[in-house]
């Protein structure tokens, strides 16, 4: 099926590429029916939780993933809200400035407190992905409920 380990690395050893963004903060209410990009200092305040090859990175405000390399990257976000009822949604967008513009990951969930989406696609080298949520009123967005964390995620499946 493929070398699904990376490209080997500077020692013959296979390099891997992955990067996780992990809700560091206490619950949030963003404003309500409209998309919030999740950032590193307010709100969620995402920490980096695992980085490996540079593709996570957290500071100056700021939260995103990126892909050092061209490939097949599996993209995923989980999020938790206290609030079952409110619709609302996560993902991942390339635009940092619109969560209207540039998904590349997206789930809507309504009549859930939890929602989880994932997906493979083929992203160029140097694609930046901002983490971004659209709420309901009263969505009331956690870090963690019943062991599951909210973060967002991406790992190179395989290199172009």
């Amino acid at each position: 099926v493929g070398n699904l380990r990376g490209p080997a690395g500077p020692s013959g050893s296979a390099a891997k590429y992955y990067g996780v963004l992990r809700w560091s903060g206490k619950p949030y209410h963003p404003k309500a029916n409209d998309f919030t990009r999740l950032k590193s200092n307010d709100g969620a305040s995402l920490v980096v939780h695992k980085n490996v090859g540079d593709v996570a990175y957290a500071g100056g405000g700021v939260a995103y993933l990126t892909t050092p390399v061209a490939g097949i990257w599996l993209l995923s976000a989980t999020q938790v809200w206290g609030n079952a009822m409110a619709p609302k949604g996560c993902g991942l967008g390339t635009s940092p400035n619109s969560g209207y513009e540039g998904m590349e990951l997206w789930g809507d969930f309504t009549n859930a407190t939890h929602g989880v989406v994932s997906r493979a696609t083929f992203l160029e080298a140097d694609t930046y992905l901002y983490p971004w949520t659209r709420n309901g009123a009263s969505a009331d967005m956690r870090p963690e409920a019943w062991g599951l964390r909210s973060e967002y995620s991406a790992v190179l499946l395989q290199p172009a």
